[in-house]
């Protein structure tokens, strides 16, 4: 069986990349985009991104809405230091993505300095060449991190944010701070896709999380309700 490799890579801030002029105009911003899907016919490019940032947000949404590589530009605040968004961009000949192979693209986000960390996962070969296709294009980088994955069934960066994004809108709250239409515009989703979504990333974060719980009473309490849930369809 193959291991699964773990490859981070840095780009300097004069890659041209929307996340560099970003974070280099609203100084310690950070930013983390889960989700890219590119299409290929069109060459647009789909993120979906987090922003936090103890600088104006308005004056970064602005910005963001500015940005003449960004497309369809959604965007929500929550609180005062966080922002979630998504858009489409459309890739020129010197775009990153049109010279490595992505699919196995995790997540990008932004570093010190101006610097933009890709994180791939893949096998060994995969990792190796995707740096190869970097160095054969005259891409400047620096390796941050390759190590072999541990562990199955991980929960991935696009599955961690949608969670997180619905949690702090409100979506989980007695009286709902936020309607579903209104989160699946900015996942680019129906209502319905996104229902489905939502819990399935939800079933699938929380058998991760009781696998590593270790609780007697949480073991005892459980076998407690299986008896009784056994008992109760004997008699329906």
């Amino acid at each position: 069986m193959t291991s699964l490799m773990s490859l981070t890579i840095a780009l300097t801030s004069n890659n041209g990349f929307w996340i560099s002029r970003l974070i280099q105009k609203f100084r310690g911003s950070f930013v983390k985009v889960m989700q890219v899907e590119m299409n290929g016919n069109n060459d647009e490019t789909y993120y979906l991104f987090e922003i936090i940032s103890a600088q104006n947000s308005d004056n970064i949404c602005r910005e963001l809405e500015k940005e003449q590589i960004l497309r369809d530009v959604r965007l929500v605040k929550f609180g005062r230091d966080r922002i979630y968004g998504s858009g489409r961009a459309v890739c020129s000949s010197k775009c990153l993505l049109k010279k490595i192979n992505c699919a196995f693209l995790r997540c990008i986000t932004s570093g010190v300095n101006g610097e933009v960390y890709w994180h791939f996962v893949g096998s060994n070969a995969d990792c190796r060449r995707i740096m190869q296709k970097l160095t054969d294009n005259g891409v400047l980088y620096r390796v941050v991190e390759l190590s072999t994955l541990k562990g199955g069934n991980q929960i991935t960066g696009k599955q961690e944010l949608a969670v997180k994004v619905v949690l702090d809108l409100g979506y989980f709250d007695y009286l709902k701070r936020v309607n579903l239409k209104h989160l699946a515009d900015l996942f680019d989703l129906s209502p319905a896709t996104l229902s489905e979504e939502i819990r399935k990333r939800l079933k699938k974060i929380l058998n991760q999380y009781f696998k590593n719980v270790d609780s007697i009473e949480l073991l005892d309490g459980y076998r407690e309700i299986e008896e009784k849930h056994t008992l109760l369809q004997l008699h329906q």
